[in-house]
């Protein structure tokens, strides 16, 4: 194999020499066997996460064994990491250089090598030259549309060797979006047998809010608007866990409070030092990439599309109406926000 550590060949500076070498390189071409063994003892904390820019990086911890007696009859030279993905029926597919970035501990895979009908991600440095048993964080970055057909991939432990390389014989761990509660490993993937039955993609999706503090600063007598659109003053909602289109959803979003409402079922700023003394208020939030908008409280559930960029925005204008006899003081609320998808 070519572009591989020690099995490739080193031609000389003499053209006839490099010729000669270059013919007996393809002569020697050959696909090679992957072994299996107990590279491993086991797969823990596996964890998945959207990095918002078309990636999702996949993290499994491999307590590796030492290499004494697990590399065939070849030598040792890297550990090795394989991936394989699935097919859009959940089908397991071969491992393929599918994965943009693999870690070991931090450092980051030197090659990817296809010797056969697997593949393989290796490097000199670091934790992939340990020979003894030792334990692996092991990260791994997929672009989401070479797993479109199916968000989960399987990480296996392996040996890189000077001939046949070695997998861990119980298989990989398999990591599914959604489907990794409390950091344990959901399944064991055996490449040589049937794979598990994980779930169908678009089933999870996960958001995360991003809400700051609003100071609606000294309030005027009357009816007044005061609206945030500074980038760190907007309401942010970030997706994860979702391949595909997510504007084919519609997305409702509300907000209780912690003072109540009004008669007019208008949220409540409280003066801090009476009670007594409220400020009713509404907000209007407009997505700040569509201009979908949306008021609260919203009691008639009124729904709004994201759009498929996985940080999508909302730019709040507070409506507020201070009374005549309305004393001055500190007023403030408690918002907390919920989402529901809505077909």
């Amino acid at each position: 194999m070519s572009d591989s550590f020690e099995r490739q060949w080193h031609p000389g500076s003499w053209g006839r020499l490099i010729l000669l070498l270059l013919l007996l390189q393809s002569a020697s071409v050959q696909a090679w066997n992957l072994l299996a063994a107990d590279v491993s003892s086991g797969y823990s904390q596996c964890s998945w996460k959207d990095n918002g820019n078309g990636t999702t990086t996949f993290g499994v911890t491999i307590s590796f064994n030492d290499t004494a007696g697990r590399t065939g009859t070849a030598r040792f030279i890297s550990r090795g990491i394989l991936v394989y993905t699935y097919d859009k029926s959940g089908n397991l597919n071969s491992s393929s250089l599918v994965a943009d970035a693999v870690f070991i501990n931090g450092v980051k895979h030197d090659r990817g090598g296809q010797p056969g009908n697997y593949a393989i991600y290796m490097n000199l440095a670091g934790g992939w030259y340990y020979t003894s048993a030792f334990t692996a964080k092991v990260e791994v970055t997929v672009q989401n549309k070479k797993i479109a057909d199916w968000p989960a991939i399987a990480i296996r432990a392996g040996n890189y060797t000077s001939g046949d390389d070695v997998a861990e014989k119980t298989g990989g761990a398999y990591v599914g979006m959604g489907n990794v509660s409390n950091s344990d490993c959901v399944n064991l993937t055996d490449p040589s047998v049937s794979p598990p039955p994980p779930p169908p993609p678009l089933q999870t999706l996960v958001l995360t809010m991003t809400a700051p503090d609003w100071d609606l600063g000294e309030l005027p007598r009357g009816d007044s608007k005061k609206t945030f659109n500074g980038l760190n003053e907007l309401l942010c909602f970030e997706t994860a866990g979702v391949i595909g289109d997510i504007k084919t959803g519609r997305f409702v979003i509300d907000a209780s409070n912690a003072n109540g409402r009004d008669k007019n079922s208008r949220y409540l700023l409280r003066n801090l030092a009476d009670a007594s003394q409220t400020v009713p208020y509404s907000i209007l939030l407009f997505h700040a990439g569509n201009g979908a908008p949306t008021m609260l409280p919203n009691d008639s559930n009124i729904s709004v599309p994201f759009d498929e960029n996985p940080r999508n925005c909302f730019i709040p204008t507070f409506s507020t109406s201070v009374g005549d006899g309305v004393k001055g003081g500190t007023y403030s609320d408690v918002l907390t926000f919920t989402v529901v998808t809505k077909p």
